[in-house]
């Protein structure tokens, strides 16, 4: 699926897929921080939770302290795979490295695609069923992050501030927040990704001065893959300690 027009957001009504998709396995997966101890609890509930009745889970702990997983894992009683990683000086570096081991992961099995969830971003339930139904190669839910009192959903809709423009500028205006399927020629934030595998199988994840997300789409829109918004999906967003108290 690709396109050369990707500069202004549009719209497309998409035919259901309800029913077809029960059999796509998909890997639910992200890198999750020590610094979320105040709702990476119950973010690991969420996790189990959701409705497509064909998903494994992996997660990669990249906190400073090694231990830190085992005080997710002996809450929420996982029994799925979570690994740990070397300390790394910043946060672009920590998540990059997760986000190949995962890449690595799920290309060694036979997942059909990657929803990622970051984990301070709780979708509802349903989220990868109403995904997978768009048949897209990079679809994302909406979440809303603050800049200068204000909220903002996480998507942007043109060119990244790599190419000189600015990422505030290019925030999804709230009015498309409509409920529609909105192709972007930006990108989203990964709180709420699913990526068919056969982009996985030729991108790799990067960073530079911004973090991986923004260099994936990015590298996505360079080998002429559309990134997708299903603006009816919102998912709720506790960046700090003080979002969470209304959880």
């Amino acid at each position: 699926e690709q396109t050369t027009n990707l500069r202004q957001p549009s719209y497309l009504k998409v035919p259901p897929l309800r029913g077809k998709t029960d059999k796509l396995k998909v890997l639910v997966a992200a890198p999750f921080f020590s610094v979320k101890a105040y709702c990476v609890n119950d973010w690991g509930k969420v996790l189990q939770q959701f409705d497509h009745p064909n998903y494994d889970i992996f997660l990669v702990d990249t906190s400073e302290d090694p231990n830190f997983y085992k005080l997710v894992v002996d809450y929420n009683k996982l029994e799925f795979p979570v690994e740990t990683q070397p300390w790394l000086d910043t946060t672009r570096k920590r998540q990059t490295l997760a986000y190949n081991r995962i890449r690595d992961y799920f290309l060694a099995g036979d997942y059909d695609y990657l929803f990622t969830c970051e984990s301070d971003v709780f979708p509802p339930k349903d989220v990868i069923t109403r995904l997978l139904e768009h048949n897209k190669d990079i679809i994302g839910g909406v979440y809303y992050i603050g800049y200068d009192n204000q909220k903002r959903p996480c998507v942007t809709s043109g060119d990244h501030t790599i190419n000189g423009s600015s990422w505030v500028d290019e925030f999804l205006p709230t009015h498309m927040m409509n409920g529609e399927i909105v192709r972007i020629g930006g990108g989203c934030g990964f709180g709420a990704c699913l990526i068919k595998r056969n982009v996985l199988e030729r991108i790799k994840f990067r960073y530079d001065v911004l973090h991986a997300d923004t260099y994936f789409h990015e590298d996505c829109k360079r080998l002429g893959y559309t990134t997708w918004v299903d603006t009816s999906i919102v998912c709720r967003h506790y960046p700090s300690v003080e979002t969470y108290k209304d959880f």
